[in-house]
């Protein structure tokens, strides 16, 4: 079953499928407008998607109890526009957000990457979008925190709604009495800077505001409660589902190109399942994680961050640890240099790793000579190879001692 948000095509063979997908969709009159209008919570997207998603699987449990279901219930809240329904528009108070600290100082703007800037359109080619800045900015460039906390605060009022949607479909799957055979996996596509950095209600960075966002799993008797680990990524959510289902398994070094007959072979992700479920927490095998926006490309490790901009040729690095808002950028320092030639040259590695093994390995069983050379070649790689090897070179990175 697919409820809800759905930004990919086409669409995989489901027995059930309910898109809604627009920002405005049961959401708001006329955002475009700025002309809102605050819904009641039972006429709000995120309740019909929820409401939806109890009667179809409400409905498969009562005549089909012994059939394995899979259902993917995507919000689009909190995206913008931030207009919770009544009464969640005042679960928060002024007080409660005029308390949050601001990540931002004069002259941020300037500071993020081109790419950014132009994805969020604020280049100085297009002066006439300034005014986007200009809505939250005093005369003298300092922030307007009147209207910045109108914005967050409407923002994790909405963010409180949907904690409460998520919690109602929960709460059923207990009802029902199956949450130990059910696994649910929660997280995000991504996070908002709200005024971070220099950002309004938007994203376009690999800043931790933006990037970071919960990955949490669920199945009583099974995950263990209670746990954090260190690493995950959206990357890994397919091959744990999989995992969970029986689908594949561990990925087999020694696979080769004509006995790739399993899914795992394929899989670029990390299977988080099993280790939870055979080892208990602390045992997941992922030390790094790689994203990609538009051509631009960071890693995140223990200690560091590293952004590259292929474009421009601009680097970004942040030390994790000591610099958690990420205010400094180490990039031009000279005693991080092998710290950034090494994240930088397996970052490029991962990239040009990114091979559709499915594709060539189906594709080129009658090539040519050399054909079959690169596709014998490009098996070596399996599934995980490009994330093993970057996250090898994350280890090493954390590894460099930095002088004085």
């Amino acid at each position: 079953m697919i409820i809800g948000k759905t930004h990919f095509s086409p669409l995989p063979p489901v027995d059930y499928k309910n898109i809604h997908t627009g920002n405005d969709d049961m959401r708001c009159s006329d955002y475009k407008n700025e002309s809102c209008l605050y819904l009641n919570e039972d006429q709000f997207l995120e309740t019909y998607l929820t409401n939806d998603m109890i009667k179809q699987v409400g409905n498969h449990v009562a005549n089909s109890s012994e059939t394995p279901f899979f259902v993917h219930l995507s919000f689009v809240s909190p995206h913008p526009p931030s207009t919770p329904p009544h009464p969640w528009n005042e679960f928060y108070s002024d007080d409660d957000i005029s308390s949050l600290d601001l990540n931002y100082e004069v002259g941020d703007i300037d500071k993020l990457p081109n790419q950014t800037k132009m994805l969020l359109g604020i280049t100085e080619e297009n002066p006439a979008v300034n005014s986007r800045a200009s809505a939250w900015l005093n005369d003298d460039g300092s922030p307007n925190m009147e209207k910045i906390n109108q914005d967050r605060k409407l923002y994790y009022d909405l963010c409180a709604y949907v904690d409460s949607q998520i919690g109602r479909a929960v709460d059923f799957i207990d009802s029902l009495g199956i949450a130990s055979e059910t696994l649910i996996i929660f997280t995000s596509d991504h996070g908002s800077q709200l005024y971070d950095h220099g950002i309004d209600n938007d994203k376009h960075t690999f800043l931790d505001a933006s990037w970071r966002v919960p990955l949490i799993m669920r199945q009583p008797g099974a995950v263990p409660a209670g746990g954090v680990e260190r690493f995950a990524s959206t990357l890994d959510v397919t091959t744990t589902i999989l995992a969970a289902a029986g689908v594949i398994i561990s990925e087999d070094e020694g696979i080769t190109w004509d006995a790739a007959n399993s899914t795992s072979y394929f899989m670029s992700g990390f299977d988080m399942y099993t280790p939870l479920v055979e080892k208990g927490i602390g045992n997941q095998p992922r030390l790094a994680v790689p994203g990609t926006e538009y051509r631009g490309y960071a890693v995140v490790t223990g200690k560091y961050k590293l952004a590259y901009y292929t474009e421009q040729d601009e680097t970004f690095l942040w030390d994790r640890v000591n610099d958690v808002q990420e205010r400094e950028n180490l990039a031009k320092d000279e005693k991080y240099s092998e710290v950034i030639n090494v994240l930088r040259t397996a970052l490029l590695r991962w990239r040009a790793q990114q091979d559709d093994l499915q594709w060539q390995m189906e594709g080129w069983k009658n090539a040519a000579e050399v054909g079959i050379r690169a596709r014998d070649d490009a098996a070596k790689l399996t599934g995980l190879k490009a994330e093993i090897n970057l996250q090898n070179a994350g280890v090493l990175a954390d590894s460099i001692e930095i002088g004085v």
